[in-house]
């Protein structure tokens, strides 16, 4: 299983780009989906078996989650993935944006805040444990 998996709104690509190196600094397998895709791929098989493949989500929650159509996508199915194993799959929600309303279903799992947390770097440190 890969180690993780970064789930965010296309706006918001500084961030997880962030948090990648900084998972990787760690030497994590991580999936970001333009780190780990190339040329010509075909996206949608790959990022679902990335998905299906992934211990934890990382979904990046901010003002722009609820717009987010693939984002939204993607915590459905790590929700979906997580209630059909939950002693094996997590789902993360880190908030970019402590005000912001998450996409539905993860108010109710503890979640991580970058301004509150330590900014990205504490995020990954808290990740990693």
């Amino acid at each position: 299983m890969t180690g993780f998996f970064i789930a965010y709104p296309s706006v918001e690509r500084a961030a997880a780009d962030e948090l990648y190196a900084a998972l990787r600094r760690d030497d994590a397998r991580v999936f970001l989906d333009h780190e780990c895709l190339r040329p010509g791929d075909l996206w949608p098989p790959l990022l679902s078996a990335a998905l299906r493949d992934a211990r934890v989500v990382v979904v990046l929650v901010s003002a722009a989650s609820n717009q987010a159509y693939y984002q939204r996508e993607e915590v459905i199915t790590a929700l979906a993935l997580r209630r059909s194993d939950p002693d094996r799959r997590r789902v993360v929600p880190v908030y970019l944006d402590d005000d912001a309303d998450p996409p539905y279903g993860l108010r109710q799992i503890h979640q991580l805040s970058v301004t509150t947390g330590g900014g990205i770097d504490g995020v990954a440190r808290a990740l990693l444990r």
